[in-house]
C-alpha cells in the first residue's frame, strides 16, 4: 500500500491545489515539494482529527471499514449491503461558471488502487483507526413478526418433506416415476403424477401454476417440487433411468429403511456437491446459459449460500432481501457467469447483461439464491417459506425492468414471490448446526381391518399417499378402500430387497386385532419364495471339444468356485473370472476359439466338401 507522500507526489500541481482547497487552507506556494510538505503537515496532530470531524457519519464509517480491511480498501458492495446506502466518495459542487465539480472524500483520505476500489494510505490507517468509530458488526436481521402481505402463503415444509420423500420412493418402486435418462427431469405427465402424490400438492396450485389456452409468449409458473424431487433422487443415485423407464435401484430400496431425516441429509449433501445440474437453468427467461465455457461452478455458489444459512437462527423468519444483503456484507459473493454479456433477455445484442447497470447482483445472483432456496431447500424441508405469486414480487426484485427486452416480462423467475424463510430443526441437522434430530412426525390416524381372506379394508380416516403406495407395493387395490394381498407383487417386492417384516409391522400397527394366521402364513411364504434363488453374477458359456477336456479344466484347483460344469462338455465361468480362466486354460496347452472362428471354419469345410 502506498503512503500519503507517494500519493501526493504522483499528483500534478492543479490536483495539489484542489487538495488544499478541500482542506480549506489559504496557502500560495510556488514549488510542488513545498505544497506536498505543507499538505502532509495538515495530517499530523490535530489536523487529522479535524478532517475526521468534518466528515458526516456515513463517510466516517466508510473510512473505518477501509481501515479495518486487511488490504486497507473499501469494499463498496459490502458497504452498501451492510449500511443500506453507498459511501459518498464524491460530493458534487458548482464552480463560479455553474459547472459541476467533484469535491471528494477520496482526495482527502482515499486513493484509487484499482477500478471501483478505494484505499487508505498505509501511514494513516493506524491513526485513523483510533480517531474513527469502529465499524458496525455485520448481523443478519431477524423478522420478529412475519410480515403480512396480500395473498401470502406460509408453507411449513418439514413434516411434509418426510411424507413426500417416502411417497416418491414408493412411486419409483412401483414403476410410476417417469424421468428422462438424458436430462434427469420428469416428463410433463410424470411431473403431474408426482404433484398428485405430494401431501399438499405443489407450492402453487395448478389453477395458478398453469394457464389454460396459453400463448407461447405468456409466462407460466409451472411445477416446482416435482422437478426438484426427480433431480434430487437421481442425483443421490436412488433411482435409475433407461429410456423412459425409471426404477428404484438397490440403494433406493435400502433407503426406504433409513430414518427419513438421515436420508434427507444424505440427499441434501449429495446435491450441494453435485456438478450435474445448475439450478440457474430453471430461470427460463435469462437466455444464453448454454453457451460453452462461461457459466461458473454451481458447487461454489451453493457453498456460499449454505455457509450463510448456517448463520441463520433456527425458527426465526428471515427476509430474503436481508439474507442477500448479509451475503454481500460478509463477502460471501459469487458469480453466475465469467462473461455476463453472454447472458441476455430477449435479444443477445441489445438485451445482454454486459452493459453497465445490467445484470446486477439483485437481478442475477439473487435469482439463483431464490431458486436454490425455494425449489430445493424448501422441497427437502430445510426451510419453511412465505411467498406470493411472482407477479406480486417486492419492488427490490424488479430492478431488471429497465433492461432492454424486459417490457413483456411480468416476472424474471417463477421464484420471485419468495419473501421470507426460516431454518427448520431438520435444516439445522442437515447443515451440521445440530448433531441430533428428533422428528415430530404427525401421528397417522389410519385404521385397517385385515381379514382371513387376505383382504385389507381402510376403516378409519382417509389414507395418506405414502400409505396407499405402500399397500400397492404388496397388494392389489379393489373398490371401496379395499386391497387384496397379491403373491406376485409381494414376491417381486422381496426380490427387490424390500423387508416384508416392515410391511407386517405396518399392518399390525394399524389393526387393533392380531393378524390372522392365514395372512401371517402368506407373508412367510412370500418371504421364502422371494429368496428362492440367488444371483451370483454374469457368466460366460464355453463348449469344450469333448467331455474329457471339460473335466480336465473343471478339475483345476485354481478354478474352484469360479468355473461350473454343465452337462458333459460345457463350462460356465463367472464374467469377472474370465481372464484367470483363460490363463489356466493356456497353461494346460489348450486354446479358446471364438464362435465366429468356428463358423468360418465350418463354412470353409462345407465349401471343400461341395467342390
Amino acid at each position: 500500500m502506498p503512503t500519503l507522500h507517494d500519493l501526493l507526489w504522483n499528483k500534478n500541481l492543479e490536483q495539489l491545489k484542489s487538495h488544499l482547497k478541500l482542506l480549506e487552507i489559504q496557502f500560495k506556494p510556488t514549488r510542488k515539494a513545498e505544497i506536498i510538505e505543507f499538505i502532509k503537515s495538515q495530517y499530523h496532530g490535530k489536523g487529522l482529527h479535524k478532517i475526521c470531524k468534518s466528515l458526516d457519519k456515513l463517510d466516517q464509517m466508510a473510512a473505518a471499514e477501509a481501515c479495518h480491511d486487511p488490504q486497507g480498501c473499501l469494499r463498496e458492495t459490502r458497504f452498501k449491503a451492510k449500511y443500506g446506502s453507498p459511501a459518498k466518495i464524491y460530493k458534487e459542487s458548482k464552480n463560479r461558471w455553474g459547472n459541476k465539480e467533484t469535491a471528494s472524500l477520496q482526495q482527502l483520505l482515499f486513493y484509487i488502487p484499482s477500478a471501483q476500489t478505494y484505499g487508505i494510505p498505509e501511514d494513516l490507517i493506524e491513526r485513523l483507526t483510533s480517531l474513527l468509530p469502529p465499524p458496525l458488526k455485520t448481523q443478519l436481521k431477524n423478522a420478529s413478526n412475519l410480515q403480512e402481505l396480500p395473498e401470502q402463503t406460509v408453507y411449513l415444509t418439514e413434516s411434509y418433506a418426510f411424507a413426500n420423500l417416502t411417497a416418491i420412493l414408493y412411486m419409483a418402486e412401483n414403476g410410476e416415476l417417469q424421468v428422462s435418462e438424458k436430462t434427469g427431469l420428469p416428463s410433463a405427465a410424470g411431473s403431474k403424477k408426482i404433484a398428485s402424490n405430494l401431501s399438499l400438492g405443489d407450492f402453487y396450485p395448478k389453477e395458478i401454476a398453469f394457464i389454460k389456452k396459453r400463448w407461447a409468449s405468456e409466462q407460466e409458473i409451472g411445477l416446482i417440487q416435482p422437478i426438484a424431487w426427480a433431480l434430487l433422487l437421481k442425483n443421490a443415485k436412488l433411482i435409475s433411468t433407461k429410456g423412459s423407464k425409471t426404477k428404484l435401484i438397490s440403494t433406493g430400496t435400502q433407503a426406504l429403511r433409513i430414518e427419513p431425516h438421515k436420508l434427507i441429509k444424505r440427499i441434501w449433501e449429495h446435491w450441494v456437491q453435485s456438478s450435474k445440474f445448475d439450478e440457474f437453468n430453471r430461470i427460463d427467461d435469462i437466455k444464453g446459459q448454454r453457451a460453452k465455457g462461461h457459466m461458473t461452478s454451481a458447487i461454489s455458489r451453493r457453498t456460499q449460500i449454505v455457509t450463510t444459512l448456517q448463520d441463520c437462527p433456527v425458527g426465526s423468519w428471515i427476509e430474503i432481501d436481508d439474507f442477500s444483503n448479509y451475503m454481500q456484507a460478509t463477502g460471501r459473493t459469487f458469480e453466475i457467469s465469467r462473461s455476463p454479456y453472454k447472458l441476455y433477455l430477449c435479444d443477445p445484442e441489445y438485451g445482454n447483461f454486459g452493459y453497465s447497470d445490467y445484470g446486477e447482483w439483485s437481478t442475477v445472483q439473487l435469482r439463483y439464491i431464490l431458486c436454490f432456496l425455494f425449489e430445493y431447500a424448501a422441497t427437502l424441508g430445510i426451510i419453511d417459506i412465505a411467498y406470493q405469486h411472482p407477479e406480486k414480487a417486492k419492488s427490490t426484485k424488479n430492478d431488471y425492468k429497465e433492461q432492454w427486452g424486459a417490457d413483456d416480462l411480468k416476472w424474471l423467475s417463477r421464484y420471485d414471490g419468495l419473501n421470507f424463510f426460516r431454518l427448520t430443526p431438520l435444516g439445522a441437522f442437515c447443515l451440521g448446526i445440530t448433531k441430533e434430530f428428533s422428528p415430530s412426525l404427525p401421528a397417522s390416524k389410519l385404521k385397517l381391518s385385515v381379514f382371513t381372506n387376505l383382504t385389507i379394508k381402510v376403516t378409519g380416516s382417509a389414507i395418506s399417499t405414502s400409505e396407499k403406495l405402500l399397500l400397492e407395493t404388496w397388494s392389489e387395490e379393489l373398490p371401496d378402500q379395499t386391497w387384496r394381498l397379491d403373491q406376485e407383487r409381494a414376491v417381486a417386492a422381496v426380490e427387490r430387497g424390500r423387508n416384508i417384516q416392515d410391511f407386517k409391522e405396518f399392518l399390525e400397527r394399524h389393526d387393533e386385532q392380531p393378524l390372522p394366521e392365514s395372512v401371517q402364513g402368506f407373508l412367510q411364504i412370500c418371504e421364502n419364495n422371494g429368496k428362492a434363488l440367488m444371483k451370483n453374477g454374469r457368466g460366460i458359456f464355453f463348449t469344450c471339444r469333448d467331455p474329457q477336456t471339460a473335466k480336465l479344466i473343471f478339475s483345476q484347483k485354481q478354478l474352484k468356485n469360479k468355473c461350473y460344469l454343465v452337462g458333459d462338455s460345457q463350462l460356465v465361468v463367472l464374467e469377472k473370472e474370465e481372464k484367470k480362466f483363460r490363463e489356466i486354460v493356456r497353461a494346460l496347452g489348450l486354446g479358446i476359439s471364438s464362435l465366429e472362428d468356428q463358423s468360418e471354419g465350418m463354412s470353409e469345410q462345407t465349401k471343400a466338401q461341395s467342390s
